[in-house]
């Protein structure tokens, strides 16, 4: 996208809409930077810590949430890029429409993607189901454990009167 602004950026003004193209190529720029900046806090705050120590990882959620902020921007230059690109008015040539079209086409596969994922991978309950059959999986252990331990008490009383 880069490359298509700065090679086509005199075609660009001559446009119709050169002010929204403009707009539109720069604001989905600067949203990618900071996305990008943003995934490698994420990844480089997530490799901290262990397991057990969550500590160091503690600020994460707030990142985690920075993301989401960051693709309301995306959405809206995805929207404006849309009407640009399909609208029929831009009058553009050729090559910077078609430019225009697939990085619209692109920008709505991205988000439908990380909206796919959100709702496979993202459980902001804590998957409560999960945590009822864990409870309940416990509770039956704990029964079994209780039951052997009053059959070895049982059967050591009965030892004990039985041999004297």
């Amino acid at each position: 996208m880069v490359t298509i602004f700065a090679v086509k950026h005199e075609e660009i003004k001559q446009c119709q809409a050169s002010k929204e193209l403009q707009a539109f190529f720069i604001g989905v720029l600067v949203v990618y930077c900071f996305i990008i900046c943003n995934e490698c806090i994420i990844v480089g705050i997530s490799m901290r810590g262990s397991v057990m120590n969550t500590r160091p990882r503690q600020r994460l959620p707030l990142l985690i949430y920075m993301q989401l902020f960051l693709y309301v921007p995306e959405l809206g230059f995805s929207i404006l890029g849309t009407y640009w690109a399909f609208s029929g008015s831009s009058k553009c040539e050729f090559e910077v429409a078609l430019a225009v079209k697939i990085t619209v086409i692109l920008q709505w596969l991205v988000l439908l993607g990380v909206f796919v994922a959100a709702l496979v991978l993202f459980d902001p309950l804590g998957s409560r189901a999960l945590v009822a059959k864990e409870e309940a999986e416990g509770e039956l252990l704990r029964r079994q454990a209780m039951k052997e331990v009053s059959f070895d008490v049982k059967s050591f009383i009965h030892r004990s009167y039985v041999v004297q």
